[in-house]
């Protein structure tokens, strides 16, 4: 075999090593990456430049919080309320933010999210004909918010009730948007979702 046969096919080999290194990936690859759920691993399939902030990247260490499944959750048995805080580490801009509820079916959780300290939303998330469930209709949309890097996300929530039982406040994260185009994402996610549903 000659030099130049041997360049050749070293040439194709390095080609298509950064080719197939370059293929998106899946969501099912992602969702094992980050450890989240569907609806949110659904995200990096919309076509729109954005941040995901996944609750297990805020500190859940004295916050009231536990992890669960990739989210954050509240045991009502212990506490009914928590706050866990995390700095925002991406360039500075005005976003469109989506907050990601859980929703229940023993309770409408309540969620309050600042920046600063400076209240940006409250919101209640509906309730789920699942145990819970994940998806636009448990999703609330803040509309061009100003952050700078070093600001400090604060995320507050409170379990709900059925009369009976209570909800634990499961939340998946925080997906920014460039300012304008919150509203698109939540139409290109609107079919999809995360359900699950345990036996009483």
């Amino acid at each position: 075999m000659n030099k130049s046969n041997i360049i050749l096919i070293f040439t194709f080999l390095f080609v298509s090593a950064i080719s197939f290194a370059q293929q998106p990936a899946s969501k099912s690859d992602f969702k094992n990456e980050k450890n989240i759920s569907e609806f949110l691993a659904a995200v990096a399939e919309a076509g729109i430049s954005h941040i995901l902030i996944i609750a297990s990247d805020f500190p859940v260490e004295n916050t009231g919080f536990y992890q669960h499944k990739g989210w954050l959750a509240i045991n009502p048995d212990k506490e009914s309320t928590a706050s866990t805080q995390t700095k925002f580490k991406f360039q500075d801009g005005k976003y469109d933010l989506i907050f990601s509820g859980v929703g229940e079916y023993d309770g409408e959780s309540s969620y309050l999210l600042s920046v600063n300290g400076k209240q940006v939303m409250n919101f209640k998330v509906p309730l789920s004909k699942f145990s819970f469930e994940e998806g636009v209709n448990f999703c609330c949309l803040v509309n061009d918010i100003s952050l700078k890097t070093g600001d400090i996300l604060k995320v507050s929530a409170t379990v709900g009730t059925d009369g009976a039982e209570f909800s634990r406040a499961r939340w998946g994260g925080i997906i920014l948007v460039k300012a304008g185009k919150g509203k698109q994402l939540m139409n290109k996610l609107k079919n999809n979702r995360t359900t699950e549903t345990l036996k009483k």
